[in-house]
């Protein structure tokens, strides 16, 4: 049997139903998205991005899977003034420094949301901890978290 919970340790999915049949998520849950394909999941993590930014609380977002062009792209709904920091881990770690996901740091940034912090040696796994902790206490408040993915953080530290 639960506890009645306060409302400010409620936190939202992002979708309606979803709060519904679960009876919403804690602060401290931990959820994670099943995809097999590598695609399924943006929409929750969208959706939970944006109902984070509405009860004002900032989103880390480390990414371990998908170059951040094409992370905002996926995430266009986000809006571009929102407290969102990006833990880029893909660029030096999948992406292997290439130029075409190096170029996207050469250009105008303005259109994304957020700041982005680039790891330029994810497979250290102290140096990815050092550089989430830092990001995570240079936030105010009840900061909320998504990784992606945890398949992508095996590939690269094993």
């Amino acid at each position: 049997m639960r506890v009645r919970e306060a409302a400010e340790d409620l936190v939202s999915t992002g979708i309606g139903h979803l709060d519904n049949l679960l009876g919403h998520l804690r602060s401290g849950d931990n959820v994670i998205w099943l995809d097999p394909t590598g695609s399924l999941a943006v929409p929750f993590s969208q959706s939970f991005i944006v109902a984070s930014q509405a009860l004002g609380k900032p989103v880390l977002y480390v990414t371990f899977d998908l170059p951040p062009r094409v992370l905002f792209e996926q995430l266009r709904s986000v809006p571009s003034n929102c407290d969102l920091t990006l833990l880029d881990c893909f660029t030096w770690g999948k992406g292997k420094g290439a130029d075409v996901f190096l170029s996207f740091y050469y250009e105008d940034r303005t259109e994304y949301p957020g700041r982005i912090l680039r790891v330029d040696q994810p497979h250290k796994m102290k140096l990815v901890s050092e550089t989430l902790w830092g990001a995570y206490e240079s936030l105010d408040g009840q900061v909320h978290l998504v990784f992606d993915s945890l398949s992508g953080m095996k590939e690269i530290w094993g």
